[in-house]
């Protein structure tokens, strides 16, 4: 039996199987969020960053209103966000 290459084959020219790739829209989390931000706090001469959501601040409409909005620290997961704004 004689190995050689068989006329009109190549390696690119067989078929393989490629994964599908699925269109399924990802879900909003709070790291897409606008209200997320991610705040510098430096101690000791290190410098962290740590998460929080804001939409209460600017959900305030009066000064009353400010003073009492909650800063909330958040780690952001793969979770939709119940409060979600672009």
């Amino acid at each position: 039996m004689v190995m050689g290459s068989i006329k009109g084959v190549n390696p690119d020219s067989i078929p393989r199987y490629k994964e599908p790739i699925w269109d399924e829209p990802e879900p909003k989390t709070c790291a897409d969020c606008c209200y997320y931000k991610e705040v510098s706090q430096t101690q000791n001469g290190l410098t962290s960053y740590v998460g929080v959501c804001v939409f209460e601040v600017y959900q305030a409409s009066t000064l009353k209103g400010l003073a009492s909005a909650d800063i909330a620290f958040v780690e952001p997961k793969d979770d939709a966000c119940d409060d979600f704004w672009e």
